[in-house]
Parts: C-alpha cells; sequence; structure tokens
C-alpha cells in the first residue's frame, strides 16, 4: 500500500512482577509495580502497599487517602537508608 504511514512499535513497560522483586525494586527505585498474586500487593514513591495502589494516582493521593492507614505497611526514606515496615500483616512482615 502506498502512503500509508509506517506503525511503529511502541515497548511495552512492564510493572507486574513477583512479589520479591516488588519488594527489591520498592528499595531501589520510587516507580509504580505490582504483584497481583495472592494477597497483591503495589508500591509507588515512597510507599509500599497491600493491594493495588493505582498507576494513575499521585503520591500526594497515597499520602492523603492511604497513609497512615491500614493498606499501606511499608515506607522507606532513601535518604537516611530506613525502611519502616508495619506488623500489622505478619506473613508480609515476614517476607
Amino acid at each position: 500500500m502506498e502512503g500509508a504511514e509506517p506503525k511503529t512499535k511502541t515497548k511495552r513497560i512492564r510493572h507486574c512482577y513477583p512479589r520479591q522483586e516488588v519488594y527489591h525494586r520498592f528499595i531501589h527505585d520510587d516507580e509504580y509495580y505490582y504483584s497481583n498474586k495472592a494477597h497483591a500487593i503495589s508500591s509507588k514513591g515512597n510507599y509500599l502497599a497491600l493491594g493495588d495502589i493505582g498507576k494513575y494516582k499521585s503520591v500526594e493521593d497515597i499520602e492523603k487517602y492511604w497513609y497512615p492507614y491500614n493498606r499501606v505497611f511499608a515506607v522507606i526514606d532513601r535518604e537516611n537508608k530506613k525502611i519502616l515496615v508495619s506488623h500489622k500483616y505478619r506473613d508480609l512482615t515476614y517476607e
């Protein structure tokens, strides 16, 4: 076909990972990641939460509506290299 513009294929950005990988990426990066296995978790910014935080929510929304409520179970301070982990969810705390 003449005159048809070639379609460029964009590379898909992966955000769904195994749970252990979400923990690793949470420590090293502040982007959005999640695991959709049993007891789904997600991370964005400085927060690690039970359930899906949401790709399009801002960090300010998370601070306003989620933290310090029951779903956020870890908060990281990357400047001082400290992590605060809640002991409310024993299985997740153990991991």
